[in-house]
């Protein structure tokens, strides 16, 4: 037999008895004296109820953290401890939020993590991402990315590691940026670690730690700073330059 309740929403003070059957309750809620919703066998104790008259006739998805401040959906497996205030998970499952004032919106085992310094991150989607020790930085999606450090930014990709701030990866995998300041755009195992150096694509790149290198191609190795590196240069136009180192017999249409 099921147990049958109604509401008066006008009522302001609610509180019912622990259901016995909590999977075959009909709930009709009343309002002005008329049936205006009714629901079977979701709502199973008064948090429930009182979810589904503030939202208008649906029990809410989300619900509140341990720490008081922070919002989870309810299925999903998803953890926000209580370190992880002000934040929210939006949805996924095994996602896990231990830094302040942190999103994570989607996907599967992604974590922000716990830290003095570690707040303001977001990780968009994808699986087994990580923010680690840093601050307002994001990952937009793909599998097993590293954010290691203060304001940095990777796009997607695989198994990319940005630990110099204010760096970023676009995408690619196995690409590491420790440089500050440095940037990887794209390719397969290329290496920034020098500051304001970037590689733009390719693989199996590296600038050596040196600054200001700039790597177009693959397998290329910086030598020395402030320099900009490539497996071969053509344009349609004219190269102009106040040295050419070597003899220059294979430039044309060098001025």
């Amino acid at each position: 037999m099921s147990d049958n309740i109604t509401v008066n929403t006008t009522t302001t003070n609610i509180a019912l008895s622990v259901f016995t059957q909590p999977n075959d309750i009909n709930v009709n809620v009343v309002e002005a004296g008329a049936i205006w919703g009714s629901i079977n066998g979701t709502i199973t104790n008064q948090t429930d109820l009182v979810n589904y008259i503030n939202n208008s006739g649906s029990v809410s998805p989300y619900k509140t953290a341990d720490n008081g401040t922070s919002i989870l959906p309810i299925n999903g497996s998803n953890v926000i401890t209580l370190s992880g205030t002000n934040s929210t998970i939006s949805g996924g499952y095994s996602n896990t939020i231990s830094g302040y004032n942190s999103i994570i919106n989607g996907g599967s085992g992604n974590t922000i993590c716990a830290g003095t310094y570690n707040g303001f991150n977001a990780i968009v989607g994808g699986q087994n991402n990580t923010t680690f020790s840093g601050y307002n930085s994001f990952i937009g999606s793909g599998a097993y990315n590293s954010a290691c450090n203060n304001l940095v930014f990777i796009g997607s990709g695989a198994y990319n590691v940005v630990s110099g701030c204010y760096s970023n990866i676009v995408g690619g995998d196995n690409n590491l940026a420790s440089g500050r300041y440095s940037n990887i755009v794209g390719g397969s195992s290329n290496v920034v670690s020098g500051n304001c150096s970037a590689i733009l694509g390719g693989v199996s790149n590296t600038d050596n730690g040196y600054n200001n290198a700039f790597i177009l191609g693959s397998n290329i190795a910086a030598v020395s700073a402030n320099f900009t590196y490539v497996n071969n240069l053509s344009t349609p136009g004219s190269i102009c330059a106040g040295t050419f180192y070597g003899d220059g017999s294979h430039l044309i249409g060098a001025s």
